[in-house]
């Protein structure tokens, strides 16, 4: 396998105005802890159109996990690639005791000189944007290794409520 030809294809097949329509549509759905379905959905039907092999599971109230695999050449190692889907929110106590996770207002989502700015953008969508981005090029140019890519992402991450709920979940379900 040349690896120089390989980096070359994978260089053309990265698409930046993908990868910012990527970000810019996952900033725009609200997810603060707790609440993630819409955002996984989304995010999990991108992979779906690239070709990658999904599984979305509900095991964490709310909060769905999702695994993405890309199938090598051969049975080798899996090199992972996890994020969380939700952002900070606000924890309002209610009267009975129980929580509430509010999100924090913020300005509405922007590009200026191509920064994207909005809830979530740097922690961790724009991340999440990234990794769907290498993926939708491995998929496009092959993934020519022994082994496979797998892209998670996994809800309940951001405390006071968050503590790895999902990220426990993903390792019980064998992601």
């Amino acid at each position: 396998m040349d690896v120089s030809a390989l980096l070359r294809k994978l260089d053309d097949a990265i698409r930046p105005e993908r990868l910012m329509a990527t970000a810019w549509d996952l900033v725009n759905i609200p997810s603060p802890t707790g609440e993630t379905e819409a955002v996984t959905a989304c995010y999990a039907d991108m992979y779906r159109k690239a070709g990658l092999d999904v599984h979305v599971s509900n095991t964490v109230p709310n909060a769905p996990n999702m695994a993405a695999y890309l199938a090598g050449n051969g049975d080798g190692r899996t090199l992972h690639f996890d994020g969380h889907a939700d952002v900070i929110g606000r924890v309002d106590t209610l009267p009975d005791g129980s929580t509430n996770v509010v999100p924090i207002p913020h300005p509405d989502p922007r590009i200026e000189n191509d920064v994207l700015y909005g809830r979530g953008a740097a922690d961790m969508k724009g991340g999440l944007a990234i990794m769907l981005e290498a993926a939708r090029c491995f998929a496009e140019v092959g993934f020519p290794f022994s082994g496979r890519l797998l892209f998670t992402t996994h809800g309940w991450h951001e405390a006071p409520l968050g503590y790895a709920q999902g990220v426990k979940a993903l390792i019980a379900d064998g992601h």
